[in-house]
């Protein structure tokens, strides 16, 4: 009689004398095959990350592995924050200077109305004075010499005129004149040269520019005339 089996269970029938046994017996199942991890090398598992570290003997990972990069993770990134300037360094370093201001120097500058015309000519000259502080006690009431140059003379030879005013008024109500005129009539055909000098009371002087005046005569109208 074939013996039967019973899934896991092995049962077996004897004959006895005078009646059946039926031993039935327990087999155990197989044990699995051992674990391995899989780590594939080769890139063919989408599931893994590769790991650049050398692999140890046998081609799988250790936990050493992991924790070597761990920690070599941790010294770069603590190598980089020391490296680092600290914030307020770095604030200072993005924030954009602010431009110097330019030291603005005194100039003066001279016109004259008109600069060219028939005899007298009324010649109107304006000193303009820039780069003074309104409140600078050292130009406050300063001493003005007006140049004249005549046709056929040097400047040596110009006529001068010094306006020297005093400052009368409290040492609190300091006030810079920036504006200068004078007037000249002028009779003598030929060029005539200007010029204005502006002095502080420390011997500071801020001298402006040649202007020039032209004055002509009936003369010039009739060779003008002849020539053309």
């Amino acid at each position: 009689m074939p013996q039967p089996e019973i899934s896991e269970f092995h049962a077996t029938s004897r004959q006895m004398k005078h009646a059946r046994e039926l031993h039935v017996s327990w087999l155990p199942s197989p044990a699995p095959p051992p674990l391995t991890p899989h780590c594939p090398t080769d890139g063919t598992d989408p599931y893994s990350v590769r790991d650049t570290l050398p692999l140890s003997e046998g081609g799988a990972y250790t936990p050493d592995m992991s924790l070597a990069r761990r920690t070599l993770t941790v010294l770069l990134l603590g190598f980089a924050l020391v490296a680092l300037p600290p914030p307020d360094v770095m604030a200072r370093a993005r924030k954009p200077s602010p431009p110097k201001e330019e030291t603005r120097k005194p100039k003066l500058r001279l016109v004259v109305a008109p600069a060219v015309g028939y005899a007298p000519v009324e010649a109107v000259l304006t000193g303009e004075l820039t780069g003074v502080d309104p409140h600078d006690a050292n130009f406050c009431h300063a001493a003005i010499t007006w140049i004249r140059i005549d046709p056929g003379q040097s400047e040596q030879e110009g006529l001068r005129v010094r306006e020297d005013p005093a400052c009368l008024h409290p040492r609190e109500e300091v006030s810079v004149t920036t504006s200068f005129t004078r007037n000249y009539t002028l009779y003598r055909r030929g060029s005539y040269l200007f010029r204005l000098f502006v002095e502080g009371k420390d011997g500071t002087r801020i001298d402006s520019g040649f202007v020039k005046v032209t004055v002509l005569s009936i003369e010039d109208t009739g060779a003008q005339g002849a020539g053309s």
